[in-house]
């Protein structure tokens, strides 16, 4: 049984600007690969928990404190 989209497009596209953020991020050395593994999967799990807010916040911060 198919669950019901619950990230918009617009959310979408703003996760997929913060996971090539952290790659690039830990590519340059800014950030550990533990780091990265767990800003990653905060979203995922949050997603997969329906935790619009959980994942909302952390994308956003995430993407302002490294501009």
């Amino acid at each position: 049984m198919a669950r019901h989209q619950i990230v918009t497009e617009k959310e979408l596209n703003t996760i997929d600007k913060f996971v090539v953020g952290v790659l690039n991020a830990y590519k340059e050395g800014k950030i550990s690969e533990m780091d990265a593994k767990l800003d990653i999967g905060h979203v995922l799990v949050a997603i997969d928990q329906g935790n619009a807010d959980g994942y909302t916040n952390w994308v956003e911060t995430w993407l302002e404190q490294h501009k």
